[in-house]
């Protein structure tokens, strides 16, 4: 769901709301996931300050503003590696401190060749660099408008755990009754368990760290 400008203020008031009102029973913290728009960094780095915003995190759906070009149906070589250079990009650009569904290329993509493992090594690699969490999104698993391989993708998360990449579990929920699916968290967990990728239980406040907007 898109958020435009005018309905910050909106939002992050009813956080703050929420947030007080539950406080003692459930840590309820204000984030935004943002995609990574060169010229809206300075806007977005201005409204992380000014709202005291804690958590941003990358969403790689669109490398431009007119959004014509949805990253989650991909079908050649060549715009994998457009996906992979603006997440390296973003990730480099300090602004975040976790990217969401980082394998959200897989979506459309028939199946992890050798330009997805090229892909994967590099937003790995970024993201361990610059301590950049990785999302281990269990949306992915419901969707049902994928034309690829999917996500979770197994073959990326063996990549990032050769590269020491860091992961959380996210839920994603577009619905609230995913939060009682106890089953697909505990599988997730099995699963980067296994492949001994080091799992945050969260995620540090965003450090407001000096932003390379390139």
């Amino acid at each position: 769901m898109r958020m435009s400008p005018d309905e910050l203020d909106g939002y992050v008031s009813s956080v703050r709301r929420l947030a007080k009102e539950n406080s003692g029973k459930i840590d309820i913290h204000l984030g935004l996931e943002a995609e990574y728009y060169p010229e809206y960094m300075n806007w977005l780095r201005d409204t992380r300050e000014r709202y005291g915003i804690e958590y941003l995190l990358f969403g790689n759906h669109y490398d431009r503003v007119r959004e014509d070009f949805y990253f989650g149906v991909l079908r050649s070589p060549e715009d994998v590696r457009r996906y992979a250079r603006h997440a390296v990009r973003a990730i480099e650009s300090g602004l975040f401190t976790c990217m969401a569904h980082p394998d959200l290329y897989m979506q459309g993509y028939a199946r992890f060749d050798a330009e997805c493992r090229s892909a994967g090594r590099d937003l790995c690699q970024a993201a361990r660099e610059h301590s950049v969490v990785l999302e281990y999104n269990l949306s992915g698993l419901y969707n049902h408008f994928r034309r690829g391989a999917g996500y979770p993708c197994p073959e990326f998360w063996e990549i990032a755990a050769e590269e020491k990449a860091e992961a959380i579990i996210g839920i994603d929920a577009h619905s609230p009754d995913r939060f009682g699916n106890r089953e697909l968290f505990d599988l997730a967990v099995m699963h980067l368990r296994t492949l001994g990728i080091r799992r945050r239980e969260s995620i540090a406040e965003q450090s407001f760290r000096p932003a390379s907007i390139a």
